[in-house]
């Protein structure tokens, strides 16, 4: 599995929680009322959100769906993502070291100011 796989599957849980919505308002809502760009609700693009916005997005899902619904998308994702940790296929090593030179890692080996 790849970095963007990974992503993408986790991106596939939200989109099918948000189409899932009893009302099925739920994208058309969260353009109108939560003001979100259209061009965002799709499984390539949902999870380029801000982390403030990514948390807003789950806010209004909140809103959207039931309590089970909503409690059984957010342990969908988490039980995923923990797997993925957890596998000894080398998968999230992997992920990790795509961005061992990012200025974010490379930070840590410079002296103090």
């Amino acid at each position: 599995m790849t970095e963007q796989q990974f992503y993408g599957e986790i991106a596939k849980m939200i989109m099918e929680a948000l189409k899932s919505s009893d009302d099925k308002r739920g994208i058309l809502r969260l353009r109108q009322e939560a003001h979100f760009s259209p061009k965002m609700l799709n499984e390539a693009n949902i999870l380029h959100l801000s982390g403030p916005n990514l948390v807003r997005l789950f806010l209004n899902l909140a809103m959207e769906l039931t309590r089970l619904e909503f409690m059984g998308c957010c342990l969908r994702i988490a039980v995923f993502i923990w797997k993925v940790g957890d596998a000894s296929d080398h998968v999230a090593e992997n992920i990790n070291k795509n961005h061992a030179g990012s200025p974010v890692s490379n930070h840590q080996n410079q002296p103090a100011l």
